[in-house]
């Protein structure tokens, strides 16, 4: 694909015609440095910059994870006859809170079941000819703690999350990837 950004300067402008020639040679031959589509590129870069503000650094995840904040459930009756019943079963109601701290998004990978491959990364071409999405492991750092005492932490996986072309976080991929991989 070209790179979207668009052209510095200014190019031939597109006619009513069908200009079949000139298609064909952008097509053959893109520009290395610019978009051969300069409104094309302009048309969908708010949604490229909307899901890079998902990723960077205090982006809307981080938002999203201070309003969520630390989650606190408790076991047993809530509603029981008397407070004396609650507190005759193993001293009392147990408490446990629940938080995330981090997010992370994989690289797009073949799915575990294909054992011919050695390469497991996928590309969105590939995608597109197996009739799958271009999409990575969406995971998080949960942390627990029961009763008051220290926090615990794993990582688990929240499912697939799509993603999308153009985006500015791919480079940050392997970050994420040692920095999760020291964690633990």
């Amino acid at each position: 694909m070209a790179p979207s950004r668009t052209a510095p300067g200014p190019t031939a402008p597109w006619t009513t015609q069908y200009d079949t020639i000139r298609r064909q040679r952008l097509f053959q031959n893109p520009p290395k440095d610019t978009t051969a589509y300069p409104t094309l590129a302009a048309a969908i870069a708010p949604h490229v910059e909307s899901f890079n503000n998902i990723f960077v650094e205090n982006g809307q995840l981080q938002h999203a994870l201070r309003d969520i904040g630390t989650k606190t459930f408790f076991d047993g009756t809530p509603n029981a006859a008397s407070l004396a019943d609650v507190e005759s079963r193993s001293g009392g109601r147990n408490r446990i809170d629940f938080r995330v701290t981090e997010l992370f998004l994989d690289k797009s990978l073949l799915p575990v079941s294909n054992k011919l491959d050695r390469r497991r990364e996928i590309l969105p071409v590939e995608c597109r000819e197996r009739h799958v999405s271009y999409r990575g492991r969406f995971r998080g750092r949960l942390q627990w703690r029961i009763n008051h005492g220290e926090w615990k932490e794993s990582v688990r996986e929240f499912g697939l999350m799509p993603i999308m072309l153009r985006v500015s976080f791919e480079n940050n991929w392997e970050e994420c990837r040692e920095a999760c991989e020291q964690k633990h």
